[in-house]
């Protein structure tokens, strides 16, 4: 893995978040809708993000 594994992965979690925000009226996306939806695509972005972070700090911390 390399800090661009790293980057891309955070980038999706944050873009995925972003993407499954409810729109001003409070109606979420489609594909976040659903019992399978409100608990498992939380925990989809957050573990990218969290994976994407952690793996570029891995690599700066083995860079030192």
């Amino acid at each position: 893995m390399s800090i661009l594994h790293g980057t891309v992965l955070l980038a999706l979690g944050v873009a995925l978040t972003y993407a499954g925000m409810p729109n001003a009226a409070g109606v979420s996306p489609r594909f976040v809708r659903g019992f399978l939806g409100e608990t498992f695509y939380p925990l989809l972005c957050t573990g990218l993000v969290v994976l994407g972070f952690s793996t570029m700090l891995a690599v700066a911390l083995e860079r030192i």
